[in-house]
Parts: structure tokens; sequence; C-alpha cells
């Protein structure tokens, strides 16, 4: 397999358990809001 190949099977693989994981996160209510979010993230609080 060509390694730009196996890139994007790696690439498409984790974006699926990255939707398998934000289905969870909805199913259980651990929701956060978009506009606060992104404040946060602007301001460094995750930096």
């Amino acid at each position: 397999m060509e390694e730009y190949e196996q890139i994007d099977l790696q690439k498409q693989q984790y974006l699926q358990l990255r939707i398998s994981d934000a289905k969870k996160q909805i199913e259980s209510g651990q929701l956060s809001d978009g506009g606060s979010f992104f404040d946060a993230l602007e301001s460094g609080e995750f930096d």
C-alpha cells in the first residue's frame, strides 16, 4: 500500500472514532455552548 493511501486510511479511521465519541457524548448529555467554547478558545483557556 502506498504511503498516501495509508495516511488516508488513518484519517478515515480517526474521523470515525471522533464521530463515535461525539455520539456517545451527545447521548450522555455532555454538551457545551458553542459560543462559550469559542470565547474560551480565543482567550487561550485551552493553551
